[in-house]
Order: C-alpha cells, then sequence, then structure tokens
C-alpha cells in the first residue's frame, strides 16, 4: 500500500509543476538513487495493475529491491518527493528524469 502512496506522490509532481520566469538558479539534478527507486517502484505498480494475483507480494517484492540496491525506504522516498513537491522546477525536473528513463525502459535502452 504504501508503494501506492509514493506513486500517487510521484505522479502528483506533473500537477505541482509551473512554469519558470528565467529569472532563477536551475535546479540541482534530482538524485539518481531517487529516481531509480521512483522508475523501478512505478514499472512494479504496473506490472501489478497487469496480475490478477499477488500483486501484494509483487509491490512488496518491488519494495524490498528498490531498499536493497539505493538503500532508500518508503519514508525517505517519500520525503524526497515531498522536498522536490515544494518547489515547481524542483518537481519538474524530477517527473522529466522518471519519465525520460520509464521511456528508454519502454523502448528498451
Amino acid at each position: 500500500m504504501r508503494a501506492s502512496a509514493v506513486m500517487v506522490l510521484a505522479s502528483s509532481l506533473l500537477v505541482a509543476c509551473s512554469g519558470s520566469n528565467g529569472d532563477e538558479a536551475p535546479m540541482p539534478e534530482p538524485d539518481s538513487l531517487l529516481v531509480e527507486a521512483l522508475v523501478t517502484l512505478q514499472l512494479a505498480e504496473a506490472r501489478a495493475a497487469l496480475m490478477e494475483e499477488n500483486r501484494d507480494s509483487l509491490r512488496a517484492e518491488a519494495y524490498a529491491h528498490v531498499t536493497r540496491s539505493t538503500a532508500l525506504d518508503s519514508v525517505t522516498i517519500a520525503e524526497a518527493v515531498d522536498r522536490a513537491a515544494q518547489t515547481p522546477e524542483a518537481a519538474a525536473l524530477l517527473y522529466q528524469r522518471v519519465a525520460d528513463r520509464l521511456a528508454a525502459e519502454q523502448r528498451g535502452d
């Protein structure tokens, strides 16, 4: 269930985005571990949506994999997404990095 909450937060990043006036310093790149974690969780959610059985176990395994491979737990991920959502430019950049990685995954890159 925590995966769903994080995915809702990540999905809401697009809604939180607004245009920049161009006078601000460029935003730093989102942490690659956070991007990788969000991509992994999004893919797990998509796979779970296609499955009739074992949805919860797939979600649990996705979180276990993210924690093992990135050392980010669900609380850390949610806090990082919340921080990014506070700044529209950071939210847009994080969203774009995740979208780019998902597109690359779909292409098989």
